[in-house]
């Protein structure tokens, strides 16, 4: 009976998107203001964003053997991407020839990383797929 109610749909995980944003958006006055909104936890999550049609522009780099880095591209504008569990995603980025396989849809958490006292923008991955309205290559 269960069975037949429950359909794919109500069993994949939703991913509810804050908003949608360019590349360019996502700048060191953009996390300060959303730093402002903090503390963040379950009854506060940070804000979820999603850009569209990005492209990898260098090889993916899989680190612990189950995290996914990779440097992605739109409009000019570049921000590295840090996918905690995203393996499996890199094939969606660059194929076994290293090539680029074309445009992708990002869903993810901006971040600023502080590493040996440097500061940089980065995105936690939360979900990726192809890019329906950018097309492959």
């Amino acid at each position: 009976m269960a069975a037949e109610r429950l359909t794919d749909d109500l069993l994949s995980p939703r991913l509810y998107l804050d908003a949608e944003a360019r590349l360019s958006d996502i700048t060191p006055e953009y996390l300060k203001a959303v730093a402002r909104l903090g503390p963040f936890g379950p009854d506060n999550m940070q804000p979820v964003l999603v850009s569209r049609g990005v492209r990898a522009i260098s090889d993916p780099v899989i680190m612990k053997d189950a995290h996914l880095k990779v440097e992605v591209e739109q409009d000019g504008v570049t921000r590295e991407i840090i996918g905690y569990g995203f393996k499996w995603a890199a094939p969606l980025f660059y194929d076994a020839a290293n090539r680029s396989v074309g445009a992708v849809d990002i869903a993810y958490v901006p971040e600023e990383n502080v590493w040996r006292g440097k500061s940089k923008t980065q995105l936690r991955l939360k979900a990726v797929r192809r890019s329906e309205e950018h097309g492959r290559g």
